[in-house]
């Protein structure tokens, strides 16, 4: 990664917030219902369980994948004690 002064579009205005002004290319800024802009284009961290992916997978799968755990559990939890 370039130094800090030296990455490309350091300095770029992609939004502005009501609450807080100008947002920078590279400005940790959380993404709130104020925004008007290049949303996309601001910094989106992925915090401490993005090590948890294990693979790529379209949204709608991963979707299925919950209802179906969800479904498991709760039948789980219906099932009457012996």
């Amino acid at each position: 990664m370039p130094p800090h002064g030296e990455r490309p579009g350091e300095g770029d205005v992609l939004c502005q917030s009501e609450r807080g002004g100008d947002v920078l290319r590279y400005q940790s800024k959380t993404p709130d219902a104020s925004l008007k802009g290049n949303i996309e284009a601001i910094s989106m961290w992925a915090g401490q369980s993005v090590f948890k992916v294990q693979k790529q997978q379209a949204a709608a799968e991963i979707i299925d994948e919950m209802l179906t755990e969800a479904d498991a559990v709760s039948n789980l939890s219906n099932k009457s004690p012996t």
